[in-house]
């Protein structure tokens, strides 16, 4: 009684391989933005409409048929990107889940042997030291590498002004 009120709201894999493959393939051939600008009612058996538009009946009722199979269109799109979001954001939630009840369980404490605790708490500070100086050092060899791309850059050009120099002498 209960799963009748309230369906899963869990998406099938069908729907979603009905819903990346269309049954029009020309809806996605349609120029949306331009049948979109043209505005009809959907009561096209209205004359008023037949007058303001200047369209006749066939023509209205054309527009809003192709209105409607892009609008489709949209809303399938922009349900799909929903389901791929709603996917990561699921995946997302199951990985932190599973890390939050390994660190409840213990999973990333310390090594319960106290003398193993010891030692890693002596060499603690050194690697932490150790991958400072590591940062610092990359640090400069970037900036290093970046001056002597500069003067890559200046001697190719005083080595094609100085060709081009020579090309001159020469006739």
């Amino acid at each position: 009684m209960w799963k009748k009120q309230n369906p899963s709201r869990r998406i099938k894999a069908s729907v979603v391989k009905r819903l990346l493959n269309p049954r029009i393939p020309v809806a996605k051939k349609l120029d949306l933005p331009s049948i979109n600008k043209i505005h009809v009612s959907t009561y096209s058996k209205n004359p008023y409409i037949q007058e303001r538009s200047n369209l006749p009946q066939s023509a209205i009722t054309k527009v809003i048929k192709v209105q409607a199979l892009s609008r489709r269109f949209l809303v399938r799109l922009r349900f799909l990107k929903y389901v791929k979001g709603f996917h990561a954001a699921l995946i997302i939630q199951s990985a932190w889940r599973g890390y939050s009840i390994r660190k409840l369980l213990g999973f990333y404490k310390r090594k319960k042997c106290p003398d193993c605790n010891r030692i890693l708490n002596m060499l603690l500070p050194d690697l932490r030291s150790l991958r400072l100086e590591l940062h610092d050092i990359s640090q400069k060899h970037e900036e290093l590498a970046v001056i002597v791309s500069r003067y890559e850059q200046a001697f190719r050009y005083l080595f094609d002004q100085v060709s081009k120099l020579q090309k001159g002498n020469k006739e």
